[in-house]
C-alpha cells in the first residue's frame, strides 16, 4: 500500500513541477526581455543625443559657411561694379 500512495504521489507531483518549472521559466524570459529592451532603449537614447550633437554642429558650419557665402557674394558684386566703372574709365580715355 505504501508503494502504492508513493507511486500517485509521485504522478500527481510530475504535472505540478512541470507548471511551476514552465512559469518561472517564463517569468524568467520575461525579465531578459524587459531587461534588453530597456538596454536597448538606453542605446538608442545615446544614439539619439549623439546625432543630435553631431547635427548641431553641422548646422552650425552651414551657417558659417552661409554667412561666409554671402560675403564673398558682396566682394563679387564690389568688383563687378569696380570692373564696369574700369571699362567705362578706359573707354573715355
Amino acid at each position: 500500500m505504501e508503494n502504492n500512495l508513493y507511486t500517485w504521489a509521485s504522478l500527481a507531483l510530475a504535472p505540478v513541477t512541470g507548471i511551476v518549472t514552465w512559469m518561472v521559466s517564463r517569468q524568467k524570459r520575461q525579465n531578459e526581455t524587459l531587461r534588453d529592451d530597456a538596454a536597448t532603449h538606453e542605446s538608442l537614447l545615446a544614439t539619439i543625443s549623439t546625432l543630435a550633437e553631431e547635427n548641431q554642429k553641422l548646422h552650425n558650419q552651414i551657417i558659417k559657411l552661409l554667412e561666409a557665402n554671402t560675403e564673398l557674394q558682396k566682394r563679387i558684386n564690389q568688383m563687378e561694379i569696380q570692373l564696369k566703372k574700369n571699362i567705362v574709365r578706359n573707354e573715355q580715355l
